[in-house]
């Protein structure tokens, strides 16, 4: 099978049909993983802000011995997404492609898990998967602004101009 690997130990044994001789053989069988992917996400948790977007690297390397096709599948909300849906890899290769979450206003605050699954497209039907979390953080924590006026009272005489200081301080 696909998945089998390792050093397997064979004895074989034969028997005259008539008589009381015998003799066997032994031999070693070296199975190689010859069909083999690994995929990672390069973060495990993330915490976002909604209408926002964020892109996350992940890589799938080929580490088998035959080059192969690669199908992706994102099980995740519909606000995450892939740039690609298919990668070819020679044998030990990778690609690196991304994950893009964008939240829209609408997405309500808590956490979601994605997970991204690889699949060969050839007979061995090879795969991996990888998973991270993303946070949406309450609108209230990710916008804010503040206004102070260094004056509170400001007299101006009829035709004269005069300069309010105002700062303005982002709290998202």
């Amino acid at each position: 099978g696909f998945v089998i690997q390792g050093n397997y130990s064979i004895t074989v044994k034969v028997d005259t049909q008539f008589g009381d001789k015998s003799d066997s053989i032994s031999l070693n069988a070296n199975v190689m993983k010859c069909h083999d992917v690994s995929v990672s996400i390069s973060e495990e948790e993330d915490n976002i802000c909604p209408r926002t977007s964020k892109t996350y690297a992940t890589e799938i390397m080929n580490t088998g011995t035959e080059s192969e096709r690669f199908s992706l599948s994102l099980s995740a909300p519909t606000w995450v997404k892939l740039d690609k849906e298919t990668v070819d890899l020679e044998s030990s290769g990778s690609e690196t492609i991304n994950i893009v979450a964008e939240p829209t206003a609408t997405v309500l605050a808590g956490r979601y898990g994605v997970t991204l699954e690889v699949t060969s497209l050839g007979a061995s039907g090879i795969s991996d998967k990888d998973s991270m979390y993303i946070e949406i953080a309450p609108k209230d924590s990710c916008f804010g602004v503040n206004t102070v006026a260094e004056k509170e009272f400001v007299k101006v005489a009829y035709g004269e101009g005069t300069l309010v200081p105002i700062v303005v301080e982002n709290q998202g």
